[in-house]
Protein backbone atom coordinates (compact mmCIF):
# COMPACT_ATOMS: atom_id res chain seq x y z
CA UNK A 1 0.00 0.00 0.00
CA UNK A 2 1.47 3.35 -1.04
CA UNK A 3 1.35 6.00 1.73
CA UNK A 4 -0.79 9.09 1.11
CA UNK A 5 1.21 12.34 1.26
CA UNK A 6 0.01 14.80 3.92
CA UNK A 7 1.53 18.26 3.20
CA UNK A 8 2.59 20.13 6.33
CA UNK A 9 3.66 23.68 7.14
CA UNK A 10 5.93 24.77 9.97
CA UNK A 11 4.19 26.63 12.77
CA UNK A 12 6.33 29.79 13.09
CA UNK A 13 5.50 30.33 16.76
CA UNK A 14 7.13 26.99 17.61
CA UNK A 15 10.41 27.47 15.64
CA UNK A 16 10.58 24.13 13.84
CA UNK A 17 9.31 22.08 16.78
CA UNK A 18 5.79 21.39 15.51
CA UNK A 19 4.06 21.29 12.17
CA UNK A 20 0.41 21.38 11.10
CA UNK A 21 -1.51 20.65 7.90
CA UNK A 22 -4.16 22.57 6.03
CA UNK A 23 -5.57 19.20 5.00
CA UNK A 24 -8.19 17.37 7.01
CA UNK A 25 -8.57 13.61 7.37
CA UNK A 26 -12.09 12.37 6.66
CA UNK A 27 -12.99 8.94 8.06
CA UNK A 28 -14.77 7.26 5.17
CA UNK A 29 -18.41 6.41 5.76
CA UNK A 30 -18.81 8.93 8.58
CA UNK A 31 -19.10 12.68 9.19
CA UNK A 32 -15.95 12.59 11.36
CA UNK A 33 -12.96 14.68 10.29
CA UNK A 34 -9.64 15.43 11.91
CA UNK A 35 -6.83 17.96 11.82
CA UNK A 36 -3.23 16.70 11.76
CA UNK A 37 -0.16 17.79 13.72
CA UNK A 38 3.42 16.54 13.61
CA UNK A 39 6.45 16.66 15.93
CA UNK A 40 9.72 15.95 14.04
CA UNK A 41 12.72 13.86 15.18
CA UNK A 42 15.04 15.66 17.59
CA UNK A 43 12.19 17.36 19.46
CA UNK A 44 10.02 16.25 22.38
CA UNK A 45 6.35 16.50 23.27
CA UNK A 46 3.80 15.19 25.75
CA UNK A 47 1.48 12.64 24.17
CA UNK A 48 -1.00 12.62 27.04
CA UNK A 49 -2.08 15.09 29.72
CA UNK A 50 0.77 15.58 32.25
CA UNK A 51 2.60 12.64 30.65
CA UNK A 52 6.35 12.40 30.11
CA UNK A 53 8.20 14.29 27.37
CA UNK A 54 8.83 11.78 24.58
CA UNK A 55 11.03 12.04 21.47
CA UNK A 56 9.61 12.56 17.98
CA UNK A 57 8.76 11.69 15.32
CA UNK A 58 5.15 11.77 16.42
CA UNK A 59 1.97 12.57 14.49
CA UNK A 60 -1.47 13.08 15.97
CA UNK A 61 -5.02 13.59 14.73
CA UNK A 62 -7.47 15.79 16.61
CA UNK A 63 -11.21 15.75 16.14
CA UNK A 64 -12.97 18.70 14.53
CA UNK A 65 -16.57 19.67 15.36
CA UNK A 66 -19.46 18.27 13.37
CA UNK A 67 -22.33 20.69 12.67
CA UNK A 68 -25.71 19.55 11.31
CA UNK A 69 -27.60 22.19 9.34
CA UNK A 70 -30.98 22.30 7.59
CA UNK A 71 -29.53 24.49 4.84
CA UNK A 72 -27.40 22.27 2.53
CA UNK A 73 -24.96 25.17 1.99
CA UNK A 74 -24.03 25.13 5.68
CA UNK A 75 -22.87 22.53 8.16
CA UNK A 76 -20.04 20.01 8.12
CA UNK A 77 -21.10 18.15 4.96
CA UNK A 78 -21.01 21.38 2.91
CA UNK A 79 -17.68 22.43 4.42
CA UNK A 80 -16.14 19.04 3.63
CA UNK A 81 -17.36 19.32 0.04
CA UNK A 82 -15.81 22.79 -0.34
CA UNK A 83 -12.50 21.55 1.09
CA UNK A 84 -12.61 18.48 -1.17
CA UNK A 85 -12.87 20.73 -4.24
CA UNK A 86 -9.71 22.51 -3.05
CA UNK A 87 -7.90 19.18 -2.59
CA UNK A 88 -7.73 19.57 1.19
CA UNK A 89 -9.66 16.44 2.19
CA UNK A 90 -7.79 13.14 2.58
CA UNK A 91 -10.08 10.13 2.75
CA UNK A 92 -8.84 7.53 5.26
CA UNK A 93 -9.99 4.23 6.70
CA UNK A 94 -8.50 1.82 9.25
CA UNK A 95 -4.90 0.85 8.30
CA UNK A 96 -4.51 3.64 5.72
CA UNK A 97 -0.86 4.74 5.47
CA UNK A 98 0.07 8.44 5.65
CA UNK A 99 3.45 9.96 4.80
CA UNK A 100 4.30 13.04 6.86
CA UNK A 101 7.69 14.76 6.42
CA UNK A 102 9.35 11.51 5.30
CA UNK A 103 7.85 9.36 8.08
CA UNK A 104 5.05 6.81 7.59
CA UNK A 105 2.11 6.46 9.98
CA UNK A 106 -0.75 3.93 10.06
CA UNK A 107 -4.31 5.09 10.81
CA UNK A 108 -5.85 3.34 13.81
CA UNK A 109 -9.52 3.90 14.67
CA UNK A 110 -10.34 3.88 18.39
CA UNK A 111 -13.83 3.83 19.88
CA UNK A 112 -15.28 4.40 16.37
CA UNK A 113 -14.71 8.16 16.44
CA UNK A 114 -11.08 8.68 17.47
CA UNK A 115 -7.99 8.37 15.26
CA UNK A 116 -4.50 7.39 16.36
CA UNK A 117 -1.51 7.68 14.00
CA UNK A 118 0.96 4.86 14.66
CA UNK A 119 4.55 5.41 13.49
CA UNK A 120 5.64 2.45 11.33
CA UNK A 121 8.87 3.59 9.67
CA UNK A 122 10.61 5.93 7.29
CA UNK A 123 9.40 6.59 3.77
CA UNK A 124 11.72 5.45 0.99
CA UNK A 125 12.39 7.52 -2.10
CA UNK A 126 11.44 5.79 -5.37
CA UNK A 127 14.38 3.82 -6.81
CA UNK A 128 14.97 3.79 -10.57
CA UNK A 129 17.11 1.21 -12.44
CA UNK A 130 19.83 3.24 -14.20
CA UNK A 131 22.91 2.28 -16.23
CA UNK A 132 26.18 4.23 -16.44
CA UNK A 133 26.60 5.66 -19.94
CA UNK A 134 30.41 5.78 -20.00
CA UNK A 135 32.26 8.36 -22.13
CA UNK A 136 29.92 7.90 -25.09
CA UNK A 137 32.76 8.77 -27.50
CA UNK A 138 30.96 7.23 -30.48
CA UNK A 139 27.49 8.37 -29.47
CA UNK A 140 26.23 4.82 -28.88
CA UNK A 141 27.23 4.21 -25.24
CA UNK A 142 29.21 1.07 -26.21
CA UNK A 143 31.64 1.65 -23.36
CA UNK A 144 28.78 2.04 -20.86
CA UNK A 145 28.14 -0.24 -17.91
CA UNK A 146 26.17 -3.48 -18.21
CA UNK A 147 24.63 -3.40 -14.71
CA UNK A 148 21.46 -1.56 -13.83
CA UNK A 149 22.01 0.18 -10.50
CA UNK A 150 19.37 1.41 -8.08
CA UNK A 151 19.34 5.23 -8.01
CA UNK A 152 16.98 7.10 -5.71
CA UNK A 153 14.98 9.92 -7.27
CA UNK A 154 16.96 13.16 -7.20
CA UNK A 155 20.27 11.43 -6.34
CA UNK A 156 23.49 11.22 -8.38
CA UNK A 157 24.98 8.16 -6.62
CA UNK A 158 23.56 4.62 -6.73
CA UNK A 159 22.67 2.69 -3.55
CA UNK A 160 25.88 0.68 -3.91
CA UNK A 161 27.99 3.85 -4.17
CA UNK A 162 28.54 3.72 -7.94
CA UNK A 163 28.51 7.09 -9.68
CA UNK A 164 29.63 8.54 -13.00
CA UNK A 165 33.40 8.96 -13.30
CA UNK A 166 35.29 12.12 -14.23
CA UNK A 167 35.16 11.35 -17.98
CA UNK A 168 31.68 9.82 -17.98
CA UNK A 169 28.67 11.64 -19.40
CA UNK A 170 26.57 10.40 -16.47
CA UNK A 171 23.62 8.06 -16.20
CA UNK A 172 22.12 6.69 -19.41
CA UNK A 173 18.76 8.00 -20.60
CA UNK A 174 17.68 4.37 -20.96
CA UNK A 175 16.06 2.94 -17.82
CA UNK A 176 15.97 -0.80 -17.31
CA UNK A 177 13.11 -3.02 -16.19
CA UNK A 178 14.75 -3.70 -12.85
CA UNK A 179 17.88 -3.37 -10.71
CA UNK A 180 20.52 -6.02 -11.54
CA UNK A 181 23.42 -4.82 -9.35
CA UNK A 182 23.71 -7.30 -6.44
CA UNK A 183 24.98 -4.65 -3.99
CA UNK A 184 22.15 -2.25 -4.88
CA UNK A 185 19.59 -5.06 -4.48
CA UNK A 186 20.99 -5.88 -1.03
CA UNK A 187 20.76 -2.22 0.04
CA UNK A 188 17.24 -1.95 -1.39
CA UNK A 189 16.06 -5.01 0.58
CA UNK A 190 17.48 -3.51 3.78
CA UNK A 191 15.69 -0.21 3.10
CA UNK A 192 12.38 -2.00 2.53
CA UNK A 193 12.75 -3.83 5.83
CA UNK A 194 13.15 -0.47 7.60
CA UNK A 195 10.46 1.58 5.88
CA UNK A 196 7.77 1.88 3.24
CA UNK A 197 8.06 2.55 -0.48
CA UNK A 198 4.74 1.22 -1.78
CA UNK A 199 6.05 -2.30 -2.42
CA UNK A 200 5.08 -3.85 0.94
Amino acid sequence: MTPIQVPMYEKPEHEGMTFASECQLHLMGTYHRFGVGYVPPGTKCRREFQGPLLDGPYAYAFGLPTVMAANPEHGTAAEVERLRKRGLIIEVQPDSLLEIEGEVFRVKVKARIDLELEHVGKAIAPVQPRRLAGRCVDGSERDGGALYHGVEAGQHTALCGAKPGRRSIGWSMHKGDGVTCARCLSKLKAKRRQGYDGHQ
